[in-house]
């Protein structure tokens, strides 16, 4: 499994960004294996957590099928891979249970299936559970800025396809559950710094890795709208609106690596001063009274 986080920063301004992280810890159907699971295009990129095998499929043919330079938007390249999410649970419902049957997905669910009821009955609970288990085993985010945009789309194994720009940020895998309160905390907004934003992502995915499954290493970076000077169009200069992705140095995660360190230097300190002084700030209360 894994951690991928994308969030939403500097999103009031003429060049907003969205800041993406995940560590490279990959799990295959023999172990784990060691790769980044960022795959970018001019102005998105996709991530996955889950079995590697099968996300990797999905990605490859939902990008295979995308259009390409400015036709491509977000939202399109999302839907492309949900329905490639569900093509590929199709396809090993099939490989697992419906092919030595001489049956496809399709008309196992039709109202001509030839299984007796019992078999049918069986076999629909074996594959709900499988559905189930697949949910966990493929999951995307996709994130990235076009003409409408800022936009991030989590799309799951069962083909459910998700919008979060509302929220501003998604996360996905196992080492969510501890992310999570690192990037709500002191009330995330989607017009926060770049600065802050690429902190708290790190800073969130660094807390992530108490969780066995997500990897120490990592790959960090910025989608950004740039604006370039364009051609004049009834005596106006109009902008050309450009989008790049951006990779964070090492050397420059070393140094938010730092400032977490200092902070919770800062933070382990503060509670020492507290602890040293809560005698004196103690006192029994006074006795009840009763009243008549």
């Amino acid at each position: 499994m894994t951690v991928c986080i994308a969030a939403i920063s500097e999103n009031n301004t003429e060049g907003p960004k969205i800041v993406f992280c995940a560590d490279r810890q990959q799990s295959t159907s023999v172990n784990f294996e060691h790769a980044s699971k960022v795959r970018y295009l001019k102005n998105v990129v996709i991530m996955f957590s889950g079995q590697t095998e099968d996300c990797i499929e999905i990605i490859n043919n939902a990008t295979k099928d995308a259009p390409s330079g400015e036709n491509l938007t977000v939202a399109n390249l999302a839907e492309l891979c949900k329905i490639y999410s569900q093509f590929q649970f199709r396809k090993l419902v099939e490989e697992k249970f419906l092919n030595s049957r001489g049956l496809k997905f399709k008309q196992f669910y039709s109202k001509g299936c030839p299984l007796p009821i019992e078999l049918f009955k069986d076999l629909d609970e074996r594959i709900k559970l499988f559905q189930l288990n697949f949910e966990e085993m493929v999951s995307l985010i996709i994130a990235g800025i076009d003409s409408s945009g800022t936009h991030i789309f989590e799309v799951t194994g069962n083909g459910q396809l998700t919008a979060k720009d509302y929220l501003g940020f998604s996360i996905i895998g196992e080492g969510q559950r501890l992310s999570f309160p690192e990037i709500t905390k002191n009330k995330y907004s989607t017009s926060a710094s770049l600065g802050e934003v690429l902190f708290r992502v790190f800073n969130a995915k660094k807390i992530s890795e108490r969780v066995s499954s997500v990897g120490k290493e990592t790959d960090l970076g910025v989608i950004a709208l740039t604006r370039n000077a364009g051609k004049e169009v009834t005596g106006k200069e109009v902008p050309e609106v450009d989008v790049e992705v951006h990779l964070i140095t090492e050397e420059f995660k070393a140094e938010i690596e730092k400032a977490i360190i200092s902070l919770k230097e800062i933070e382990t300190n503060y509670i020492h001063a507290v602890s040293d002084n809560i005698d004196g700030a103690m006192y029994r209360p006074q006795p009840a009274v009763n009243q008549k």
